[in-house]
């Protein structure tokens, strides 16, 4: 996670600050509420103040801590017919969570399609989805990417496995966009990323999708220290019409970006 580094180099994220202002203010300005606009100040304030400590850090944060990630009450509103995509489905919780709050609202899904690409947890994703007898659910041992290619894959770690040069395995990857035309399936109402870092890229292989059908969007903005602007002007440059929001979880580590058609 290239965070880290910045938790103990306030200097180094100063400086990282000056170099991007320009994109800092621009996604700042698409923020939608007040609270994505506190979560958006207080992430770089307490990075860039070399005399806050790691609890004060934690004390600064935890009045915004969120416990919904992926599915932030006030902002994510199920439907009936949900076309459920879940990046990064590590041992399918996410997906049984969403299948979850569609029953405690009376929906019916339509389908749930989710990637796992690290072996370990694709494995533990089908059993689990399979005990829970989520119906219309498929697990693809797939990477989402900007186009269909064969990747590097480091998988020392089970959480934090990711798409790298230094990686020793070599996975595929996708498109969105190519994969839901090969399956057949035309309406894309959400999706959710959080898949280390390939973020971006993945939002670039959904384009059509997201030009197309305006789906609900849940992006993890955290894995690089540019995410937390390039990915909202990314979204807003493919879809103006989104209203953007951010929250935090765990600590202040994690930060979900949510896109929103109006």
């Amino acid at each position: 996670m290239q965070d880290f580094k910045y938790l103990y180099n306030p200097a180094l994220y100063r400086s990282f600050l000056l170099e991007n202002s320009d994109g800092l203010k621009l996604a700042y300005s698409f923020l939608a509420d007040e609270k994505s606009k506190e979560v958006f100040k207080k992430r770089l304030y307490t990075l860039a103040n070399d005399k806050i400590t790691l609890l004060e850090r934690f004390l600064i944060f935890f009045s915004i801590l969120e416990m919904d990630q992926y599915f932030a009450k006030g902002i994510v509103e199920l439907k009936n017919n949900e076309t459920f995509i879940d990046a990064g489905a590590y041992d399918g919780s996410t997906a049984i969570e969403f299948a979850k709050m569609c029953k405690e609202c009376n929906y019916d899904y339509s389908q749930i399609i989710s990637f796992e690409p690290n072996a370990l947890p694709f494995e533990s994703a089908r059993e689990n989805i399979a005990a829970y007898g989520l119906k219309n659910c498929a697990v693809f041992q797939e990477a989402l990417y900007s186009d269909n290619v064969w990747l590097a894959f480091e998988e020392d770690l089970v959480q934090r496995s990711k798409i790298s040069a230094a990686g020793t395995r070599k996975i595929r990857a996708v498109s969105l966009d190519d994969k839901m035309a090969s399956l057949g399936i035309d309406d894309v109402t959400f999706i959710k990323m959080d898949i280390e870092g390939a973020e971006k890229e993945a939002l670039t292989g959904a384009e059509k999708i997201i030009k197309g059908k305006k789906p609900k969007l849940a992006i993890c903005i955290y894995h690089k220290p540019e995410d937390i602007f390039e990915i909202p002007i990314l979204i807003k440059e493919m879809m103006p019409e989104y209203d953007i929001y951010i929250r935090t979880y765990s600590f202040y580590l994690e930060l979900v970006c949510y896109a929103i058609p109006r």
